[in-house]
Parts: C-alpha cells; sequence; structure tokens
C-alpha cells in the first residue's frame, strides 16, 4: 500500500513537470511590444501563464516613424532582427505555442520563434529596434 501511494505520489509529481515544460516563454523582448491574451488584457511578463494563443503589437505615431514591424528570433538575442511584417501606425499578429518545440508560430510568416520585438522605420528608411 504504501509502495502504491509513493508510486502515485511520483507520477503525479513528474506529471506536473511534465505539463508545465509544455509551454512557450513570455514573447517579449522588449518594452516596446504588448501582448495580449483573450479576452482583451494586456500581459505584462510577471503575470504570463503560459497561454497558448496570444496576440502582439508594436506601434507608433506615423508622424515620428512612417512604418512600424515586427520582428521574431528563434533566442533570447536580437541578431540582426529582419522585418517580417509591418504596416503604418500599428501592426499585430496571433502567434500559437507549439508544444512540440516550446516556440511561438504565425500564419501570418514561416518559422518558430522564441521572442519577438519591435521595429521603427525613420523617415530616412531606416529600421530601429525598440
Amino acid at each position: 500500500m504504501n509502495s502504491l501511494i509513493l508510486s502515485l505520489l511520483i507520477l503525479t509529481i513528474f506529471g506536473a513537470v511534465i505539463v508545465t515544460n509544455a509551454c512557450c516563454p513570455y514573447p517579449a523582448f522588449a518594452r516596446s511590444i504588448t501582448v495580449w491574451t483573450k479576452p482583451p488584457n494586456n500581459i505584462p511578463e510577471r503575470l504570463f501563464n503560459c497561454n497558448k494563443e496570444v496576440y502582439i503589437n508594436c506601434g507608433a505615431d506615423p508622424k515620428d516613424y512612417p512604418n512600424v514591424g515586427i520582428w521574431g528570433n528563434a533566442t533570447d538575442e536580437e541578431v540582426r532582427p529582419t522585418v517580417h511584417i509591418k504596416s503604418p501606425g500599428m501592426v499585430g499578429i496571433n502567434i500559437t505555442c507549439d508544444s512540440e518545440t516550446n516556440l511561438w508560430k504565425t500564419d501570418k510568416f514561416d518559422g518558430l520563434f522564441r521572442v519577438f520585438g519591435c521595429l521603427f522605420q525613420s523617415h530616412g528608411g531606416i529600421w530601429i529596434s525598440g
């Protein structure tokens, strides 16, 4: 009887660890990107609880920056970000956690990503990471 209880306890502990690990990290690289859940709630990193689908967006006054973009990276480092989607003023996408890789994916562009960030295009055409 004691071994059965111990076995159930071990399975419960390891089962919780397995479920907990099937989780994507907080997707925002910097404060310039906003993370939303459904219903629309802005979620700061300290309150993020492994949501499976979130909406992220970036925005700026078009007078300051003619275009705003979103970049994604498979690591925590910002290495030559590539603009994946851009728009004047505001841009946003839905991202979904891929439980097999614990990375984020979107139907807007290809790839799996750990973090996302905002890019702002200057009037001279140079993209600035925010």
